[in-house]
């Protein structure tokens, strides 16, 4: 991982986890200002999930080329996830995304895996990007289980 990759990832993890509060505690927000303010994540969210989108496919253009290490297409592609699992509430979307990264994953993978000669993909990158897909595959499995639990929740909530 480059230096740059290591620090974006460093400061968006510090981001992504750090407390938010309002700076004047005393009087809370009103309810058109935290409307305004929904709406204009979704929007950041969506602008965020497009660039990520395309870097996405400028790695992987990149890494085809020999130009890239696969442990920078494989952290641009579980960035666009982590991303789009943000923006998303509905658990059954979360699985259709998990599932499509696992898809990615399995692609890049069976590609890397096939390589003979002299390239950039090592047996380390190839582990590395089983060990993705299997840690989409438990995420995968635990979207799951979390979308059954809803369904009986909302199953008890409609008996009288």
């Amino acid at each position: 991982m480059t230096i740059p990759t290591l620090i974006l990832t460093i400061i968006t993890a510090t981001l992504t986890t750090a407390p938010v509060s309002p700076q004047d505690k005393s009087a809370p927000p009103r309810k058109d200002q935290v409307e305004e303010s929904a709406k204009k994540i979704k929007e950041l969210q969506k602008k965020r999930i497009e660039i990520l989108k395309n870097a996405t496919e400028a790695s992987l253009k990149l890494l085809k080329a020999n130009r890239l290490d696969v442990a920078d297409a494989l952290d641009s592609r579980t960035t666009l996830l982590r991303a789009e699992l943000e923006a998303t509430a509905n658990e059954a979307e979360r699985i259709t995304l998990i599932q499509n990264g696992i898809d990615w994953m399995k692609a890049l993978g069976d590609w890397a895996g096939s390589l003979t000669g002299p390239s950039r993909v090592t047996e380390l990158d190839v582990l590395k990007i089983r060990a993705k897909h299997i840690e989409l595959e438990i995420f995968l499995e635990r979207a799951k289980v979390r979308e059954a639990r809803e369904k009986e929740r909302e199953k008890e909530k409609k008996k009288p």
